[in-house]
């Protein structure tokens, strides 16, 4: 396998097995039991263990704590998340291009990458995770409805042609689809008992982007978690990229630093939640000036005048989330480097809870001399 495909491959796969590792509200005994239909997927076998309600928090460094006037502040603001408890199932959609495009060497590299996602999730050892293989071209194809046979996975991803034009809008409809269908036959109460995630290999969908943005949004409106991976060189990667969850679930077909960020720790004794959403809120107070251009990433609301910022993200990977900026000094004196920072959390077990992160004051004076280190 050519050494980008497998990059992708592996990055993507170590974001699955982190997504498996996050565990969702437990099963009630009523609806335990399951069974199969004659057209429908087998059940999903269940999580055994009640999870422990989970740990949020948050920390916000300020350095340094004494300046000179006129001088900056970096402020960081970490938050983490951990839980215990079991292992719950796992639903992936594997969305593959079958167009014409993937004619010759670029359609076999894609196939290789979906088979290495298959070798890290270990489907014969994780009976817990089950995947679908949905092809597209001028039509949509299920190959695969959910399944944890992983010869039978293998098998439908070599099925994938190559013919006709890429409508991932047809696509990303049918993942939708699939894992709805794969979470009602699971539990009557719906999907919050799954980790559900789509995975899409695409280059040029057919047309604009709009009509496969669209799909990806109902998609994404249901909580499943949509990765995208761009594939070979010529690929619509604004396109692509944008259909992402988020900009950290989007694999360039080039990028071969990213997956050092993905790879996880498989610990089943110890899993870290992943959060499905995160406000984090900061008020400055006058004496700081915030430097919009230090700000990383970039704020969901920045005001200048009243010193306020908020950032909203969704998916928190198992590491957390990292939010830092820089503030200049207008007045002298010992002052609070904040009004006020909190966060605000739902997890994957659909519980809210909300942090507030450490104040740290600072000393602003206006000459250094006479200061002692």
């Amino acid at each position: 396998m050519p050494r980008r495909t497998a990059v992708v491959a592996l990055a993507i796969a170590a974001t699955l097995v982190a997504v498996a590792l996050a565990p969702p509200r437990p099963t009630a005994p009523a609806q335990a039991a399951g069974r199969a239909t004659p057209t429908g997927p087998a059940p999903t076998p269940r999580g055994t263990e009640i999870a422990r309600p989970c740990v949020v928090t948050g920390t916000r460094r300020v350095e340094p704590t004494t300046v000179q006037l006129g001088e900056t502040i970096d402020v960081t603001m970490t938050v983490r998340a951990a839980c215990s408890g079991a292992i719950f199932p796992l639903h992936v959609a594997l969305v593959i291009e079958g167009s014409a495009a993937m004619a010759d060497g670029l359609g076999r590299d894609v196939k290789a990458a979906a088979s290495a996602l298959l070798d890290a999730l270990d489907l014969p050892n994780n009976p817990h995770t089950r995947v679908a293989v949905i092809g597209f071209d001028d039509r949509v194809r299920v190959k695969c409805p959910v399944s944890s046979d992983d010869w039978r996975v293998r098998r439908c991803i070599e099925r994938i042609g190559a013919q006709g034009n890429a409508r991932l809008d047809l696509g990303i409809a049918e993942a939708r689809r699939q894992l709805v269908a794969a979470s009602d036959d699971y539990n009557e109460s719906g999907r919050d008992t799954q980790r559900q995630v789509t995975v899409v290999f695409a280059a040029r969908p057919t047309g604009d982007c709009a009509r496969s943005m669209h799909e990806a949004s109902r998609l994404k409106g249901l909580g499943i978690l949509l990765l995208t991976a761009c594939v070979g060189e010529d690929c619509d990667v604004q396109c692509i990229r944008s259909m992402a969850t988020s900009p950290r679930y989007h694999f360039s077909w080039r990028n071969r630093l990213r997956p050092a960020q993905y790879f996880r720790s498989y610990n089943p004794g110890f899993q870290n939640v992943i959060l499905k959403r995160l406000a984090i809120d900061d008020h400055l107070p006058g004496t700081l000036q915030i430097l919009t251009d230090t700000m990383q990433p970039p704020p969901t609301l920045v005001d200048v005048a009243t010193g306020r910022l908020r950032w909203t993200q969704t998916h928190i990977p198992k590491e957390g989330v990292t939010f830092t900026f820089r503030t200049r000094s207008l007045a002298v004196g010992h002052q609070p480097s904040t009004l006020g920072a909190t966060g605000a959390f739902t997890d994957n077990r659909n519980r809210t809870g909300s942090i507030v992160f450490p104040t740290t004051p600072i000393t602003v004076v206006r000459t250094m001399s006479g200061i002692r280190p």
